[in-house]
């Protein structure tokens, strides 16, 4: 699976005009710093040239940065919609 899609990237980019899709990245990239224009247009442009997904999202990362999710651990949410239910206490292993 994985060999196929590099070949599909291989011939996406030997049958592309890379000037052109170098400048529709560079316009992402522009436009995100300025915080003007509109984003979903110049990738649409972009990826109407050719540029891969990868790399329309490296062109914004470039001032947004990479997302990167918090994971927040809850502890007591079932026992506080219980209360203190004998339910509760029975599969605690604590007993409370």
């Amino acid at each position: 699976m994985r060999e196929a899609q590099v070949q599909r990237l291989h011939k996406l980019r030997a049958n592309r005009d890379e000037a052109k899709v170098k400048a529709c990245l560079n316009a992402i990239t522009e436009a995100a710093n300025a915080g003007s224009g509109n984003l979903l247009e110049k990738a649409v442009g972009a990826a109407r040239a050719r540029a891969s997904l990868g790399e329309i999202s490296d062109a914004m990362e470039k001032v947004f940065g990479r997302h990167k999710a918090v994971i927040r651990a809850i502890s007591g949410v079932y026992s506080g919609e219980f209360g203190e239910a004998d339910e509760i206490a029975t599969v605690r292993p604590d007993g409370r």
